[in-house]
């Protein structure tokens, strides 16, 4: 039984149903007019707006602004199972776009927020939501897909000019490449930086000729992203980058970036597909994710001058590379992670001078941290001494728990000291570091010197060293 206006609409602050504005949701009748006089009572009852089961048909732009700018709630009958559309079956409640390369949704107000159903492109729609003055937008169990007659979002799901969409969440999800990127920001040259944005507990796939960017920033900044309990499908061959900041991108593109307790499945057969290229990130939380390989890209992530400042709890499984490969600009800080012995992979490249090298703080002593990387991959802890008398540099013991220092069997890693002090140096290292070349070399004034070992579970046994000073 629908809601009326009489008995229960008409009560400011409760549900209004869009059928009692003359909207219909048979797919065929246009409901386009229906929708924004329902929209119009709202805003002025603080309403939200409810969809009963049905398809929605909109053949023009929908404008979002309202007194003071004050948004509503569209909710739907879609909810957990139902909001997801099952092979042949659709969601209970469809927005259905038929008209022209227009958005369905032009949103110039805050507060607004779209809940429990599918969103369709049955015509040629850019985008469904272009915000010019949206903030604290909320999506939540919606499905996005095509297929059954929907095509693609052109342009975005949503698409956002200047610094707008800050205290927006997208929650519960399902994303199946509805467009070449789900979020789109550009700064338009401004940069003025958006506050904060989460996606959590989404699922989002590719299919096979349908790339997508989950997010992708141009000439603006964010201070927080956060990514978290997320499904990314890298499926049939289509990449699927969830994070992008290389298109033009400011000073700190990603202030804070938080990718937390997500899945990230890389079948994909082309080796250069990525799921991250980030660029001037200079602070990147990577916990707890499980990465699963199978396909040929050789590593997760491209980082050009970025940081990750936190890489642990992480299991990675048959990826073909490093998760993240550091230019000589960039760096990554790693604790406790796991990755399947008998695979290749690794933490962080070593393939330039400088990248996957961690500059060690030093006093009396330097703790070697491990879980960087196994079998092949090598990591070199770089302590420079800069001090400008006579200094004492003891390398303290890996393997030490209590340090938060964890390296796996056969895990191969460096140590370099590089003097640029000008004082006398005296290197003293632990006892679980078996020098089989001698005593750690001591380096001259600007130059540097590297000891490789292996790890054997108990020891670390020296498997090579530069042999003479290397200018720094």
């Amino acid at each position: 039984m629908s809601l009326t206006k009489a008995s229960y609409s008409m009560i400011d602050g409760a549900p209004v149903n869009v059928l009692d504005f003359g909207a219909v949701g048979d797919g065929s009748h246009d409901d386009t007019q229906a929708i924004k006089d329902a929209i119009a009572f709202c805003q002025t009852t603080l309403s939200s707006l409810y969809f009963p089961t049905g398809i929605y048909k909109i053949t023009s732009t929908i404008t979002l602004a309202g007194p003071g700018n004050l948004g509503i709630a569209f909710i739907g009958d879609g909810f957990g199972q139902g909001s997801q559309q099952q092979g042949s079956v659709r969601p209970a409640t469809t927005l259905r776009w038929t008209g022209g390369a227009s958005p369905m949704f032009t949103v110039a107000g805050t507060f607004y927020r779209f809940v429990g159903m599918a969103i369709e492109n049955f015509g040629s729609a850019t985008d469904f939501l272009n915000c010019t003055g949206a903030m604290h937008m909320v999506l939540e169990n919606l499905s996005f897909e095509v297929g059954l007659g929907a095509t693609r979002f052109s342009n975005s799901v949503i698409k956002t000019q200047g610094n707008w969409l800050g205290y927006s969440k997208i929650i519960g999800c399902q994303v199946v490449s509805p467009a070449p990127r789900f979020i789109k920001i550009d700064g338009q040259g401004t940069g003025n930086g958006i506050t904060t944005l989460q996606i959590s507990e989404c699922v989002f796939d590719t299919f096979t000729s349908a790339p997508m960017t989950v997010v992708g920033i141009k000439d603006e900044s964010i201070d927080i992203l956060t990514l978290n309990n997320n499904t990314f499908n890298q499926q049939n061959n289509a990449e699927l980058t969830v994070v992008e900041t290389n298109d033009t991108p400011i000073a700190q593109a990603i202030l804070s970036l938080q990718i937390l307790y997500n899945e990230f499945d890389i079948v994909s057969s082309d080796a250069s597909h990525r799921a991250f290229r980030l660029t001037n990130c200079p602070n990147v939380c990577f916990v707890g994710n499980q990465i699963q390989g199978g396909g040929t890209p050789n590593r997760l992530a491209d980082l050009v001058n970025s940081v990750v400042a936190k890489c642990e709890g992480n299991h990675v499984n048959a990826l073909n590379g490093p998760i993240f490969n550091a230019d000589a600009t960039s760096r990554v800080y790693a604790g406790v992670n796991y990755l399947t012995p008998g695979n290749s992979d690794t933490v962080v490249n070593n393939t330039s001078v400088t990248s996957g090298m961690i500059e060690m703080p030093y006093g009396t002593s330097v703790i070697v941290k491990g879980g960087l990387g196994v079998g092949t991959g090598t990591t070199v802890y770089r302590v420079v001494v800069t001090n400008t008398t006579a200094f004492t540099l003891s390398i303290a013991a890996p393997g030490d728990s209590s340090n938060q220092s964890f390296m796996t069997r056969g895990q191969v890693f460096g140590v370099m000291v590089k003097n640029t002090s000008g004082g006398a140096i005296t290197i003293n290292i632990a006892s679980n570091f078996k020098l089989v070349g001698g005593a750690f070399p001591v380096p001259a004034t600007g130059n540097s010197r590297t000891v490789t070992f292996i790890w054997d579970g108990t020891n670390a046994i020296e498997i090579g060293r530069t042999t003479a000073d290397v200018p720094n």
